[in-house]
């Protein structure tokens, strides 16, 4: 983390990634818990400043774009139901439990947005928020 950003998006960006998250998908199966990682989902070239990354030498500063959350229905929307076909074998969001890696308030109301088609409600998404 930058200790000398005082600008809003920096701190929440590195608040929210700095761990370094990743996508998978978490099953129990025969043996126990088993993680199976997502099919990738590449966003298009013009949203590289969506997310954004500067080294500086007291950490690096993180920006946030506001165009990041409708990007990500973009992107989902057609690929969702076959990441869940997919990993887990089964087409209807209801059909597991949801824990979505919460990069804000807007990205977490991506998934109870009727445009993405999963409509999640508050309760699903309890252990993000």
């Amino acid at each position: 983390i930058n200790k000398t950003s005082t600008h809003r998006s920096e701190i929440l960006g590195n608040v929210l990634f700095g761990d370094g998250a990743t996508s998978a998908i978490v099953a129990a199966g025969e043996g126990g818990w088993q993680m199976s990682p997502m099919g990738m989902v590449t966003a298009p070239p013009h949203t590289r400043d969506h997310v954004t990354v500067k080294l500086t030498d007291q950490g690096y500063l993180l920006h946030l774009s506001k165009e990041l959350a409708p990007t990500l229905v973009r992107v989902l929307k057609p690929a969702w139901r076959g990441m869940l076909e997919e990993t887990l074998q089964i087409s209807e969001p209801e059909e597991c439990d949801w824990a979505v890696h919460p990069g804000g308030k807007a990205v977490l109301n991506v998934f109870h947005s009727p445009e993405l088609g999963i409509n999640l409600s508050r309760d699903d998404l309890a252990p993000s928020w």
